[in-house]
């Protein structure tokens, strides 16, 4: 699998942090969209999911956008709900396994592929060197590993993202479970530069700190590839008074430099996936990230959007058909724009630009589910074909229509929706209070 992975791939990526709850589809697309237009076709983006809840429609609606912008998603999670927690750790079994708490995450998989949305890579927690025990941590993976892969033999499982090079932890945790070395596929760390220069490798704030950890898995004889969940540097950071400060020109040079001489040309590194992109909900990241609050690009966005990047693959099969058709506004007959569109088993996706016209494209042969999101809006009219029929739920996730398409077809599908309002807020129900964070939530009307 890391042979067969390098063959065609865009290790350019970014950490992205979409909130639970706190996005609507339009605003996830253009902020995705900075994404794409980062790191390129199907590079890659690090993204937390709750996995502590099987409501699924969050996790969908990041998937659905990744794959409308060519995004390849790293989905982070591992939480789950409290009868299954000690404190911040999984319970563990009388015979010191995990393997009553693992079955939660295999039915959130489950539920996930059954509704026909495929996960690539799935990382389990971050930065686990800071907090738990090397041959718990261990058996944790392996356990969840072994679920995972039951569910969908196909699932990429990672470690999770180690605190800098995390060589010292990893070499524990083989040495506890050698077992890992066939139920791994990929090992993720989180190599920080401080302030150093991408030449610098001392110690452990390096951004070469995979070196370290590369020579921790070849002892054990593992050639798994690497991806660097997260990486990069804070502004003002000056850790060592040997170097200068971390200023907005000499981050941009220095992730430069370390794509160009370290990282890109490295055959067992998968994808870099630096922090981060935006923290919408926070201005607490400032430091790190590469939009500013006001939404304004930093040199470091610029400076690695403007490196050309090698072709990537998508990760998903790959056909000769394609859907194409419209999105109308069901009053006043003008294309709806930023409407998601999707075929399930995929997702396959794609968002309708400025006159409600989309293109879902590459798509093998079969009968698929198609569905249509934007959030705010309300399908009233929908049919496969230019056929159109009345959708009695307009709902999201819980209505679709039937598409069958044929070697080489290229099928036509059309939608009317109407525009129901975006409400985020609080409101008053009854006795109690709630929140609004999603646009088919007011659908209903009764609010």
């Amino acid at each position: 699998g890391a042979a067969d992975g390098q063959q065609l791939n865009n290790p350019f990526g970014i950490m992205t942090r979409l909130h639970s709850g706190s996005f609507d589809s339009t605003g996830g697309c253009r902020y995705m969209q900075l994404a794409r237009d980062l790191v390129g076709e199907w590079g890659y983006v690090r993204q937390s999911v709750d996995t502590a809840t099987m409501d699924m429609r969050t996790v969908k609606k990041i998937l659905i956008i990744c794959r409308a912008k060519h995004l390849i998603p790293i989905a982070t999670g591992g939480k789950l709900p409290p009868q299954y927690t000690a404190g911040r750790y999984p319970k563990r079994d009388a015979d010191g396994t995990y393997r009553t708490a693992v079955q939660w995450l295999a039915r959130w998989l489950a539920n996930l592929r059954n509704d026909g949305f495929k996960l690539p890579f799935f990382e389990l927690g971050n930065e686990v060197n800071l907090y738990w025990e090397a041959a718990d941590y261990a058996r944790w993976l392996l356990d969840v590993a072994q679920a995972l892969k039951a569910v969908d033999p196909e699932i990429k499982v990672m470690t999770a993202g180690m605190a800098g090079s995390g060589w010292k932890f990893i070499d524990q945790m083989l040495q506890a479970q050698p077992r890992l070395k066939a139920w791994v596929d990929i090992w993720a760390i989180h190599p920080y530069g401080a302030n150093h220069p991408p030449s610098y490798n001392q110690d452990d704030t390096t951004l070469r700190g995979f070196e370290w950890t590369l020579r921790i898995l070849n002892k054990h004889g593992i050639h798994a590839p690497l991806v660097f969940t997260e990486t990069g540097y804070e502004l003002g950071c000056a850790l060592d008074r040997r170097y200068p400060p971390i200023t907005e020109e000499l981050r941009a040079r220095y992730m430069v430099e370390a794509f160009q001489k370290y990282w890109r040309p490295h055959p067992r590194i998968l994808a870099v996936t630096p922090f981060e992109l935006w923290d919408i909900n926070w201005n607490g990241w400032s430091g790190w990230d590469w939009i500013r609050s006001d939404g304004t690009k930093t040199p470091v966005y610029k400076a690695i959007a403007a490196l050309k990047k090698p072709q990537g693959r998508d990760y998903l099969p790959i056909g000769n058909c394609s859907v194409r058709g419209r999105i109308v506004d069901e009053e006043y007959g003008i294309g709806v724009p930023h409407v998601l569109v999707w075929l399930q088993p995929g997702p396959y996706a794609a968002e309708s630009d400025g006159n409600g016209w989309f293109n879902i494209t590459n798509v093998p042969a079969g009968e698929y589910q198609i569905s249509a999101l934007r959030d705010g809006f309300l399908i009233t009219r929908a049919g496969a074909n230019g056929v159109l029929k009345v959708v009695r739920n307009g709902m999201p996730f819980e209505w679709y229509d039937r598409i069958i398409l044929r070697n080489g077809e290229s099928a036509r599908w059309d939608a009317q929706m109407r525009h129901v309002g975006l409400l985020i807020g609080t409101f008053e129900a009854g006795s109690g209070t709630g929140r609004i964070a999603d646009g088919w939530q007011t659908a209903t009307g009764e609010v």
